[in-house]
């Protein structure tokens, strides 16, 4: 539910686009996996393997659709949750052909949020008895992790000659959640009862706050092949953008770190952690392959990425600047703000690459093939750290750097097909992953070694055979 700096240590494709986020993906043609490093044709993240997930796209001439409804029921719930998918094929005349899905996800919640705070007119805890005084009121909310998903995409295929077609692609997803789906569990098989004594049963949790996340992802594409007769010229063009939040209730790590006691002293305890993330990016390759049927075989391309990556969080003691002031009113001004704990960082990932691959068909049964990949890229990091509370006793930190890197990944493969449904191939392959930053303060109270600051990237051989 957050956007770390690393990337995934296998790289997952829709389609033609390397992107990283949690489609539902109805409407699949076919699953690709490539197993070890995939460093020359696929880049970045390939170092265990590749997986592409491939979608039915639409085709000249072709009509027809299916529509499926679902029911379920879910243990821990009162609810009843149903999905739909539909899926059809439209052609719009000779040369165009129309492909749209569709899928709804309507399931209800199972985990019931006991000790809710009751939130007064300025969304701060209820203080019934007065701001000095540590009572609070209390409300709850069944089956609070309700799960609402929406995902369309459309795809439209223009194919003017038998030697050109062009697809253009649009998919997008929306999710909201209601809260988390956990148990609070007893604490060594003793305890799990709430500030009252009273145990937490199955499906219940003890979050003071509710805890909804939401999320919203898009994809366009466009894909052109150019046949030449002698080899297919490929251009890929797309972008992406995926963009989220959610809430979490922190008042149990603020407690059990001792900050209410000897810190904050505050009656009613609580600590809520807003967070967003966001993921976008220009994706473009072009790429050369040979037809089949002659000794040689090649792929050749270029690659270009522009990745920008957002994090943000904001912690919340919601109340504690109301408390400070009637209890110290002769120290107002201290307590700036309830926003205890500032986060944000923005990064640029930019990538330009080169890559080949030659396969040599020594005999019917028997070949070789040897690729190379020339990466560079360039990285840039922008981060902020804060106590906003006591901005005059611990400054807010700003930190930026830049970092570059460049290389070349090697490929060598040789397979013999001694069946017809037998192969034995023997595989030497290098993929690798850019690094990244950790976004820690080098200077003011909470300085790092600034050698924390920044991680190289990875890379790996691997050796495989079948």
């Amino acid at each position: 539910d957050y956007q770390l700096s690393a990337v995934p240590t296998v790289s997952t494709y829709v389609n033609n686009t390397p992107i990283f986020a949690n489609f539902l993906l109805k409407d699949i043609a076919r699953v690709e996996v490539l197993r070890g490093p995939q460093g020359t044709l696929y880049g970045s993240g390939s170092l265990g393997g590749t997986v592409r997930y491939i979608t039915r796209a639409p085709k000249l001439g072709e009509s027809g659709g299916s529509i499926s409804l679902t029911g379920s029921s879910t243990q821990g719930s009162d609810g009843q949750g149903w999905a739909g998918d539909v899926a059809f094929s439209v052609p719009l005349g000779d040369t165009l052909a129309l492909r749209v899905a569709g899928s709804k996800v309507d399931l209800p919640g199972t985990m019931d949020y006991r000790n809710l705070y009751v939130l007064d007119s300025s969304g701060l805890p209820s203080a019934p008895n007065g701001v000095l005084v540590p009572t609070a009121a209390y409300t709850s909310k069944k089956d609070a992790d309700t799960i609402n998903i929406w995902y369309a995409r459309a795809s439209l295929l223009w194919q003017p000659s038998d030697s050109t077609d062009v697809t253009i692609s649009y998919t997008a997803q929306s999710d909201k959640i209601g809260g988390r789906r956990q148990d609070t569990q007893p604490l060594n098989g003793v305890g799990g009862v709430d500030g009252f004594g009273v145990p937490y049963s199955e499906f219940q949790q003890g979050a003071v706050f509710l805890e909804p996340s939401s999320r919203d992802v898009s994809l366009a594409s466009l894909e052109a092949n150019f046949d030449f007769g002698f080899a297919t010229l490929t251009s890929s063009t797309s972008y992406y953008d995926d963009t989220g939040d959610i809430d979490s209730d922190n008042s149990g790590f603020y407690a059990k770190a001792g900050f209410y006691a000897s810190y904050y002293n505050f009656p009613r305890p609580n600590d809520i952690a807003i967070r967003s993330y966001g993921d976008k990016a220009f994706v473009q390759e072009l790429r050369l392959a040979s037809k089949t049927g002659g000794a040689l075989d090649y792929v050749a391309g270029a690659f270009y990425e522009d990745q920008d990556l957002q994090s943000v969080a904001n912690n919340y003691v919601l109340g504690f600047k109301r408390w400070y002031n009637a209890r110290f009113p002769a120290n107002v001004g201290v307590v700036a703000t309830d926003n205890d704990f500032t986060y944000r960082r923005d990064q640029n990932y930019k990538e330009k690459a080169l890559f080949g691959e030659l396969t040599w068909h020594s005999s019917d049964t028997l070949q070789f093939t040897g690729g190379l990949r020339y990466y560079n890229y360039d990285f840039q990091n922008d981060s902020i750290l804060g106590l906003p509370s006591y901005a005059g006793l611990f400054p807010t930190t700003t930190q930026k750097f830049k970092n570059s890197d460049n290389g070349v990944l090697g490929k060598l493969n040789a397979s013999w097909k001694f069946a017809s449904k037998q192969l034995l191939y023997a595989t030497v392959s290098q993929g690798y992953r850019r690094g990244g930053a950790n976004a820690v303060p080098t200077t003011g109270p909470f300085a790092e070694d600034p050698k924390y600051q920044f991680y190289k990237g990875s890379r790996t051989s691997a050796a495989v055979g079948v």
